[in-house]
């Protein structure tokens, strides 16, 4: 492969890339060591300030035990509550305090983020006994739909929340493992 046709290969991944997508960020508020015998993640409430968003709460809640069981760092997901925690369990709650549709308006009319669906939740984990071991914000952003794409859909909101859930799921995970909750992606690769 020449170097034109390899320089042309790499402007169409970097303006594929730049032209949709989600950013997210993560801030660690505090991270104890975790129990040496964590076996079992319970998925507790998830809340939200805003009544009328509702139905992104429950796809979160789902799509993170979902994510949690899928990681295979628990030997078991609960997503019912009992009313004694096993011995073995953290219970992981959250708090959705930022649901943004975005404005179409913007997205169009400005592009580069404006106008772009956002979502932020808190998040904590707790030991058996109600002590608090770990507690972080994490918040993304979609990038789909700017520009003469702009046209809202749905699917992008839904699409922004399996995301933050996987995201979410990832850090809990790097917190089970000893490892800091507010790694950077590219970290896990080296």
């Amino acid at each position: 492969m020449g170097d034109r046709t390899q320089r042309a290969l790499v402007m169409a991944l970097v303006s594929a890339l730049s032209c949709g997508g989600c950013s997210s960020s993560l801030s660690l508020q505090q991270q104890e060591p975790a129990p040496a015998t964590i076996s079992t993640v319970v998925v507790g409430s998830i809340v939200a300030d805003d009544a009328d968003h509702q139905r992104e709460v429950r796809r979160f809640r789902r799509a993170l035990a979902h994510d949690l069981q899928e990681t295979g760092a628990f030997e078991t997901v609960i997503t019912t509550p009992p009313a004694l925690l096993p011995a073995d369990a953290v219970l992981v709650t959250g708090h959705v305090h930022r649901i943004g549709d975005g404005s179409e308006t913007l997205r169009f009319a400005v592009g580069s983020g404006a106008g772009a669906p956002r979502l932020r939740v808190r998040v904590q984990v707790f030991d058996v006994n109600g002590v608090r071991l770990a507690a972080f914000a994490q918040s993304a952003r979609s990038f789909d739909g700017t520009g003469y794409s702009a046209h809202w859909s749905p699917i992008y909101l839904d699409d922004l929340v399996d995301e933050l859930a996987e995201q979410t799921a990832d850090a809990i995970v790097r917190w089970r493992e000893g490892r800091p909750i507010d790694a950077e992606f590219w970290e896990d690769w080296f």
